[in-house]
C-alpha cells in the first residue's frame, strides 16, 4: 500500500493545481458531497454542486486578487484511517514571488477514495471565515492542529468496516418503531439536545424533551386517524461527516395493507455519536408548513439545504 502521507500530497498537489487555473469542475470531482468545512470560527455543511461551485470561484478569484502566483501545499503527517480513507495535516502558503501574501495556515484534511478519485470529504482548517461562500482568509492563532487533533482523532466511528447506510438505516427503524408503539421516552433518547427541525418555511430548537411531544403526538395522530399499519423511512444515502457525525437522506409514509396513506415525505438527518449511541442533533422535512408541529403535513419536492438554513439562522 502506497504511504499515506504520498497518496495525501497527491491529492493536494492536484486540487491546488486546479484552483490557480480556475479548473472549478475539476475542483468539484475532487470533493465529496455533503462536505464539511470547519473553520476557528464557524461550520457549514455544503450539499450541492452550486454552492461548492460558488465557493471554489470565490477562493480562487480571491488568490488572483492579491496576486498570488504560488499556492503551496505541504503535507505533514497522514494515516490511513480505512483502507479508503486518510486523515493528513498540511501547511498552506500563498505567495506572491517568494512574499507570502497573507500568513502561512495549518490544514486538517480527510480524502476518501470512491470510484479510483481521492475526494476531500472534511476539512478543518485553521484561517477564520464566518460564511460560505468563503471570505478573505485571516489565519487564526497559533497551536489551533493540536487542538484540532485531540478534539477530532479520539475513537473515530469511521476507522471500522462500519457502513454509514446501515447504521442511518438501523437508527430511523428505531425512530419509527418507538413512534408506533407510542414510546415517548425512547423516542426521546434518540434524540441529542438542544436538537433542531426545520421545514421549507420553519426553523425550531428544542432544548427540553418536553418540547419533542408535539412533534410526537403530531405523528402517532397521523398515523392513528389514517388507519395506518406501517411508519417506513427508507433511507437514501447516508454518509460520515466527521468522526461522530453521519449525514443522511431518507423518504418517510405512512401506508396501510400496501397502500400508501401520506408521504412519500423527504428527509434529512444529522446524527451524532454520544459513547456508543448514535442519537439525531438535526431533522429537515420537505414540507411546506409554516406552523409548527406540521398538522397535517404538507410535503413538498423541497429539503432547503443545511447551508441555506445556517443563512437565515444567523443572528
Amino acid at each position: 500500500m502506497q504511504p499515506a502521507i504520498e497518496v495525501y500530497q497527491e491529492s493536494i498537489d492536484r486540487a491546488s493545481t486546479a484552483l490557480m487555473a480556475m479548473d472549478i469542475p475539476l475542483l468539484c470531482q475532487l470533493i465529496r458531497l455533503p462536505h464539511l468545512r470547519r473553520t476557528n470560527t464557524s461550520e457549514v455543511v455544503i450539499e450541492t454542486r452550486e454552492d461548492l461551485a460558488a465557493g471554489l470561484t470565490r477562493r480562487a478569484q480571491e488568490l488572483r486578487d492579491l496576486g498570488v502566483d504560488a499556492y503551496i501545499r505541504l503535507a505533514t503527517r497522514a494515516e490511513y484511517i480505512a483502507d479508503d480513507l486518510i486523515e493528513g495535516y498540511h501547511v498552506t502558503h500563498c505567495l506572491r514571488g517568494s512574499t507570502p501574501v497573507v500568513p502561512s495556515y495549518t490544514v486538517r484534511l480527510v480524502v476518501q477514495r470512491e470510484g479510483g478519485i481521492w475526494q476531500a470529504v472534511e476539512l478543518e482548517t485553521q484561517a477564520n471565515s464566518t460564511a460560505w461562500p468563503p471570505d478573505q482568509i485571516r489565519p487564526a492563532p497559533s497551536g489551533w492542529a493540536h487542538r484540532s487533533r485531540q478534539l477530532m482523532l479520539s475513537d473515530d466511528a469511521r476507522r471500522g468496516a462500519a457502513d454509514p447506510r446501515a447504521i442511518y438505516q438501523g437508527f430511523v427503524d428505531a425512530l419509527s418503531a418507538a413512534t408506533v408503539a407510542g414510546d415517548f421516552d425512547r423516542y426521546v433518547a434518540l434524540h441529542c439536545l438542544p436538537h433542531s427541525c426545520h421545514g421549507e418555511n420553519f426553523d425550531r430548537t428544542f432544548d427540553a424533551p418536553d418540547q419533542l411531544r408535539g412533534f410526537f403526538d403530531m405523528l402517532r395522530a397521523e398515523y392513528n386517524e389514517r388507519g395506518a399499519d406501517r411508519l417506513d423511512r427508507r433511507a437514501d444515502r447516508a454518509v460520515f461527516l466527521s468522526a461522530t457525525q453521519i449525514c443522511g437522506y431518507h423518504a418517510t409514509t405512512m401506508s396501510r395493507a400496501g397502500q400508501c396513506l401520506l408521504g412519500p415525505i423527504q428527509s434529512r438527518m444529522i446524527l451524532e455519536r454520544q459513547g456508543t449511541e448514535w442519537r439525531m442533533s438535526s431533522v429537515t422535512n420537505s414540507v411546506a408548513n409554516t406552523d409548527f408541529p406540521q398538522f397535517p403535513p404538507l410535503p413538498t419536492e423541497a429539503l432547503v439545504t443545511l447551508r441555506k438554513i445556517q443563512e437565515r439562522t444567523r443572528k
